[in-house]
């Protein structure tokens, strides 16, 4: 992780500290881990697509809080490793949703907001939860890092993939933007080791 990287990841995790949220304490292990990693994406993104410090901490507070309204999920639904059921499927549809009403209390800005909210949207309208395609470039950003990290990670429901494979699935998703996926190829090649994130 380069030197810029880390203090903005640090104020941003400062920032969503300040508003009484303990991410570590409300979050799953899983949860947690991924939100820090499509943070920490994200962020790396950023700086690769030369944004500002307004925007990279928006990255760094928007990766981190993506998945907030997960968190209202009952674990043994989040983390079921067996097929899900319509209902239990439409109540982790719902969590973007759910994430961006209980975040309605605290002090986060639009920009953080909607990447709550639109972080599984796809540019091709094909997304959730509402179908929206006129994405804002932040949102696209931690869209690609969520999806590569979900993927790439070990979870409850698939084994860890090499990065090779991730890439294979990533670039055949439908509605992302391409130059950010490429963008992440190259950072993950020059950045990324087996044990963790090293950007």
């Amino acid at each position: 992780m380069t030197r810029t990287t880390k203090n903005i990841m640090d104020l941003s995790e400062e920032m969503v500290k300040a508003e009484g949220i303990d991410m570590s304490g409300l979050y799953e292990n899983e949860l947690y881990i991924h939100s820090e990693n499509v943070a920490h994406l994200s962020v790396a993104l950023g700086i690769t697509f030369g944004l500002n410090i307004q925007e990279l901490l928006d990255l760094g507070v928007g990766g981190l809080l993506h998945d907030y309204g997960k968190a209202f999920i009952e674990a043994n639904i989040l983390y079921k490793p067996d097929r899900l059921s319509n209902m239990e499927f439409y109540l982790i549809q719902g969590h973007p949703s759910r994430g961006y009403r209980e975040l309605k209390a605290y002090n986060f800005n639009d920009t953080v907001m909607q990447i709550v909210l639109n972080h599984h949207e796809k540019l091709t309208g094909q997304g959730y939860p509402i179908g929206k395609h006129n994405l804002d470039f932040l949102v696209q950003i931690v869209t690609v890092a969520d999806i590569f990290d979900a993927i790439h990670s070990k979870r409850s429901y698939h084994e860890e993939r090499s990065y090779e494979k991730t890439f294979e699935i990533v670039k055949n998703e439908k509605g992302l933007n391409p130059i950010i996926v490429e963008a992440l190829k190259t950072l993950i090649e020059n950045n990324y080791k087996k044990e963790g994130i090293v950007i």
